[in-house]
Parts: structure tokens; sequence; C-alpha cells
């Protein structure tokens, strides 16, 4: 798994520096 920046906007879209998704 690719871990993107929270500033993008996705439904895959990862904290960077937790590796918690955002929903």
């Amino acid at each position: 798994v690719t871990l993107v920046p929270q500033t993008v906007t996705s439904k895959n879209a990862y904290d960077d520096e937790t590796g918690v998704e955002n929903v």
C-alpha cells in the first residue's frame, strides 16, 4: 500500500504520519 498525504482527498488516502486511513 502506497501512503499518500492526507491532503489528497480520496477513499484510498492514508495519513502519511500514522498510516491510518482517512475516510
